[in-house]
């Protein structure tokens, strides 16, 4: 009879074991799971600031192209063409800082 309370005993303290073990095991899991759900988050932000910042490019590329296209066609005075310079070397400077923010 002593034994059988013994091996009893033993059993329940090795279920207590597991299941502290599991426990553990599990709050260690939801922790993961809401740093990796936090990350998702983040990474689904930054993907939709990169696309916006993309398209703006795109939007701006196409103008560009538009109007040089159209400024071939057309002769233009020397002021003007000046003027064009000047706003072609602010759109190189917009496009350096755009890439810039673009995280590699």
């Amino acid at each position: 009879m002593q034994a059988s309370l013994e091996a009893e005993a033993r059993g329940k303290a090795e279920a207590l074991r597991s299941k502290k073990k599991l426990e553990q095991d599990i709050n260690e899991l939801e922790v993961a799971l809401d740093g990796a759900n936090r990350g998702r988050a983040d990474s689904e932000k930054n993907i939709k600031k990169l696309q916006q910042q993309i398209h703006e490019i795109q939007q701006v590329t196409r103008d560009d192209t538009q109007r040089y296209a159209a400024q071939r066609t057309a002769p233009e005075p020397l002021g003007s063409r000046v003027h064009t310079g000047c706003v072609n070397a602010r759109r190189l400077a917009l496009y350096r800082v755009l890439l810039r923010r673009v995280p590699l």
